[in-house]
């Protein structure tokens, strides 16, 4: 009997699937609503100094004083940013450069020249479309009334007429 009850247990044990996957298949209803900006970080963002001395350095970031949110609205799906925070950027020699940001700018990195656009989710990759501009944010974790996200970072910075390019990967996360 023990032994019929092995030939049935272990190949049960080997057909289960077990998902390892945290991330939630996420609707468009569990977006809809006001989420605020509580969290923004970049790790190893590459800043390309183009001028007056082209040159090349590491530095990540954080954000603060956070006064910022996002909306989401259905019917039609469209989203707003507002609002603004400091983000202070440490560079790999230990300087930091602290500066105002709006949120828009971070998370559409100023490609649609708004603050708003149209909206769909689709395999937890948050997409915002403006004028044929599309931009993908992955979602990275979500709890009902917590999302994590990943952006892709392009932005044009002036630092005291030093004109440099951030390029890196933001975590932003939202709360309701």
């Amino acid at each position: 009997m023990k032994l019929l009850f092995l030939f049935i247990a272990i190949p049960l044990l080997f057909a289960c699937e077990v998902n390892t996957s945290s991330k939630p298949d996420i609707t468009s209803g569990d977006l809809v609503g006001t989420w605020s900006l509580t969290n923004l970080r970049i790790d190893s963002a590459i800043l390309n100094i183009t001028s007056p001395d082209p040159l090349t350095i590491t530095a990540s970031g954080f954000g603060k004083n956070y006064n910022a949110s996002i909306t989401f609205d259905e019917n039609p799906n469209q989203v707003s940013v507002d609002g603004n925070f400091n983000f202070e950027l440490t560079y790999t020699n230990g300087q930091t450069y602290t500066k105002n940001f709006y949120l828009d700018a971070i998370l559409l990195n100023n490609t649609f020249g708004s603050s708003s656009s149209s909206w769909q989710i689709d395999n937890n990759i948050l997409s915002l479309i403006k004028s044929g501009e599309i931009i993908n944010i992955e979602i990275m974790e979500y709890t009902g009334s917590k999302i994590v996200v990943e952006t892709k970072i392009n932005q044009t910075i002036t630092i005291n007429n030093v004109n440099a390019e951030i390029v890196g990967k933001a975590f932003i996360t939202l709360e309701k």
